[in-house]
Parts: C-alpha cells; structure tokens; sequence
C-alpha cells in the first residue's frame, strides 16, 4: 500500500476482525497497538491506552487510524496490522465523559446484533459500504478467504 485511504480501509477491515473476537470471547481490550511492516520489513509499531476498555469496531478503528497518522511516513507498506492488550472482562462500566456524544451502548448493540448475524447466515451476510465492489475483502484480519473457507473437520490429517 502507498496511499493512507487504503491502509485506513484495511485497518477497517482489521478491526471489524479483532472486534468480533473480543465479543465472541466476552472480552474488551484496554490497549491498542498498529504496527506497520515497510517493504524493506523494517517494522514500527505505536500503541494507545484507553480511558475505557472497549470491543467496539468503530472505537477500535477511529484509534487505529489516530496512530496510523502519527506512525506512517508514507513509505510502501508490506504489512500492516492491530493487536490488543489488557484484555478485561466484559463489564458495563464506562466512566462518563461530558463532551463524548457517543451513544456506546447503541453501538455496543449495533456490533452484537452484526456478530449474530454473521454468525447465524455468515460472514458475508452484513459488509459495510465501504467495502462493497472493492478489492479489500471485509473481515480479513489475517485469514485470507481460502483458509476461512476450509472445513478442518472433513480433512484427513497423518
């Protein structure tokens, strides 16, 4: 990749994939890391705390974007990825903020109600705008089609 609108699109696609593992795990993540490996596989990586644990694709997408920006140089990028850390258990409890105007239980919802179903009609059943008719395939958090595809269970192993 050599254009930010892109690397953010992917980033998307990361965090719709972290973000649903944290839900199916009953999880939230307090700390938010982007790596970026450059084409010569020099790699930097930058990471943010959060006020409040979270597993909410949006949140987890509007901070990997924020420390993309600060991170990427506009060298090509081979590689690029999310990783959490701090993994809380899943607790309502989020400390107020006056000027956030941010319904979180709305999307909270919003992503539980996507991860249902997904689950129950598959991942292709919900994809988002931005990624219809584009090259970068949604939920692609580093599994690519074919190895989703793949019943493990019908394979004979030796």
């Amino acid at each position: 990749m050599t254009d930010a609108s892109t690397a953010k699109l992917v980033l998307l696609a990361l965090a719709e994939t972290v973000g649903s593992r944290l839900r199916g795990a009953g999880v939230r993540a307090e700390v938010i890391a982007v790596g970026i490996k450059n084409y010569d596989l020099s790699y930097a990586s930058h990471q943010m705390t959060l006020q409040n644990a979270t597993n909410i694709t949006k949140e987890i997408h509007q901070c990997a974007c924020q420390l993309f920006d600060q991170l990427w140089d506009g060298t090509p990028i081979r590689h690029l990825g999310i990783h959490t850390s701090r993994i809380k258990d899943q607790v309502n409890m989020r400390q107020l903020d006056l000027f956030d105007t941010n319904d979180y239980e709305k999307l909270e919802k919003m992503d539980e109600t996507i991860d249902q179903i997904r689950k129950r009609y598959g991942n292709d059943s919900v994809i988002r705008a931005a990624f219809f008719g584009g090259c970068i395939d949604h939920m692609s958090g580093g599994i690519s089609r074919e190895k989703r595809s793949v019943d493990y269970e019908k394979l004979k192993t030796e």
